[in-house]
């Protein structure tokens, strides 16, 4: 008989439920992302929504990068959702950065960019540097019309 991921109380089909993000099992009081504070789930507030992305993020396998808006720092490596925001934890503790300055971004080195965007309408201006996802390790870039440019050497 299996027992709930969070309070331990057995539980026996049909009230088994699996996480789809952390893949742990819960009973059907505590299969909701709040009720289980799911690590998957907890950083997604965190993560920077970026021009180039479409349709929902991957937080169950999706790699991320830390990025600090306030001092210019980034991560070279990018790991696991819950992983990145630890590392973004550790950012905030030992730079004195702002939290609200610090975000995740989805890696996006393995995702083809369309040919037909237009990038210019999508980066935003009020940034001190941009940072693009799609080369491994992540390259920064301090202007804007570089990184622009730097879009269309990846289609």
């Amino acid at each position: 008989m299996a027992e709930c991921s969070f309070c331990n109380h057995p539980i026996v089909f049909p009230d088994d439920f699996r996480c789809k993000f952390c893949h742990q099992k819960f009973c059907s009081i505590h299969i909701q992302l709040e009720k289980h504070d799911c690590i998957k789930s907890t950083p997604v507030k965190y993560i920077r929504k970026t021009w180039l992305r479409k349709y929902f993020q991957n937080i169950s396998s999706g790699r991320y990068i830390v990025v600090c808006d306030q001092c210019g720092y980034f991560s070279q490596i990018s790991e696991l959702i819950e992983f990145a925001n630890q590392e973004r934890k550790h950012h905030i503790e030992t730079s004195g950065c702002f939290e609200k300055n610090i975000f995740l971004e989805e890696d996006l080195s393995n995702e083809k960019i369309p040919k037909e965007i237009k990038i210019e309408q999508y980066v935003p201006s009020d940034r001190l540097f941009w940072i693009c996802c799609h080369c491994k390790p992540p390259k920064k870039f301090m202007n804007r019309n570089e990184y622009i440019a730097h879009h269309y050497f990846h289609n």
